[in-house]
């Protein structure tokens, strides 16, 4: 979101005080500021602004940091210090790249993998299976890919640890080593 878009909008510029005015400020010095307006699917506050010829919703987090601190790159989003996505309160959030806040929710296991993940094809049991049956020789990746319906090359990476990594006997051993940088 740029605040020179709203900016040069026809109209007044925005009332910093209707966007204050829907968050929760806590005194203390750790506490999370939360948004109390509308908020999307995934938690993250909402606000939307409109003009004669302007009308855009915007995250409140990325509102609050630009208020803060000015423009955010195009090649950054705002993380979240405190994982929580209704929080705005500035010094719980900071300027990182789509790589950062991806590392920081599979290092703080936040990420949906496995049987959680709503696109998932297989369970950990057969995660478990097809790698047995593949380890003992019995079959190849051509033919495990057509009785679980899954591509080879999902076969493949599953085999060689870089998929369904957190299941299986080596997945402790594999997870520390990727820790390390050792793939």
């Amino acid at each position: 979101m740029k605040i020179k878009e709203i900016n040069n909008a026809e109209g007044p510029t925005p009332k910093l005080d209707k966007f204050w005015g829907k968050v929760k400020v806590v005194e203390d010095a750790k506490s999370c500021w939360e948004w109390q307006g509308s908020r999307d699917k995934d938690g993250y506050g909402r606000i939307g602004v409109s003009r004669k010829d302007f009308k855009k919703t915007f995250k409140a987090h990325r509102l609050s940091w630009e208020l803060q601190n000015g423009p955010i790159p195009p090649e950054n989003c705002i993380c979240h210090r405190c994982d929580n996505p209704p929080c705005v309160r500035p010094d719980h959030l900071e300027l990182g790249t789509v790589y950062d806040n991806n590392h920081d929710k599979e290092k703080k296991n936040r990420q949906v993998r496995g049987e959680k993940n709503g696109m998932k094809k297989l369970t950990e049991r057969e995660i478990n299976e097809i790698r047995r049956v593949y380890d003992h020789g019995k079959l190849n990746q051509t033919e495990l890919a057509e009785i679980f319906g899954v591509s080879q090359s999902a076969i493949s990476k599953i085999i060689r640890m870089q998929r369904w990594t957190h299941v299986g006997e080596f997945a402790d051993m594999f997870g520390k080593k990727k820790e390390k940088g050792i793939e």
